[in-house]
């Protein structure tokens, strides 16, 4: 399966390469591509060996966001979104 996703808290090339592998990292992922610009990854990945939910956990624990879908990033402001994401990564 493929799926776009919102990445959070990216704010330069070393965020996206690194959000880039620890996608590529997991086990039934068969790619991944993370695009700064857009905030997003592109993830193609087989669904009965990884769930998106667990690769979310990665990417948090990697000091950054997956939006999985339901969630909503508008409770916080961007400015302030940026601002944890700096702290996280500091």
């Amino acid at each position: 399966m493929i799926k776009k996703v919102k990445i959070d808290g990216m704010m330069c090339a070393g965020c996206s390469s690194r959000v880039e592998s620890v996608l590529s990292s997991i086990p039934g992922v068969n790619k991944a591509e993370v695009n700064l610009l857009t905030n997003s990854a592109t993830v193609d990945y087989d669904e009965s060996k990884v769930e998106l939910s667990s690769m979310a956990d990665k990417v948090k624990k990697a000091g950054y966001t997956m939006v999985l879908d339901g969630e909503d990033l508008k409770k916080k402001s961007p400015l302030k979104r940026m601002l944890e994401s700096f702290k996280k990564n500091s």
